[in-house]
């Protein structure tokens, strides 16, 4: 009843429990086509994040990207730093900023926003 609600879809809404349950559900073939499908999606992602990590690397230091604790002197509660350290003589890439490009799209959008 929710899938006819909700078009598309938001598997991402569904408790994990709900999603191993319907993996379990699934045959053989149902199970090859949602693992392509996925697949095929993440490849998009991947190809979308490097896409945008090369527009904008330019306005970046050179990595290795490094994270630190850092504690804020206006409220008591700690927070991660994200910045580029500048050592590397190439721009931003795997992996060594971050396993995948959607990792260093991540980091970059904390740096940025930091």
């Amino acid at each position: 009843e929710l899938k006819r609600f909700l078009k598309p879809f938001p598997v991402s809404m569904l408790p994990e429990e709900m999603l191993v349950d319907i993996i379990d559900f699934l045959g053989a073939k149902d199970l090859v086509s949602t693992a392509l499908t996925c697949t095929t999606l993440f490849k998009k992602i991947e190809k979308k994040s490097k896409d945008l990590v090369e527009s904008v690397q330019h306005l970046l230091p050179n990595g290795p990207i490094l994270t630190e604790d850092c504690e804020s002197g206006i409220t008591s509660t700690n927070s991660t730093m994200v910045y580029a350290s500048g050592r590397n003589s190439h721009p931003l890439r795997p992996p060594e900023d971050g396993k995948t490009w959607l990792k260093i799209l991540e980091k970059v959008e904390k740096m940025t926003k930091d």
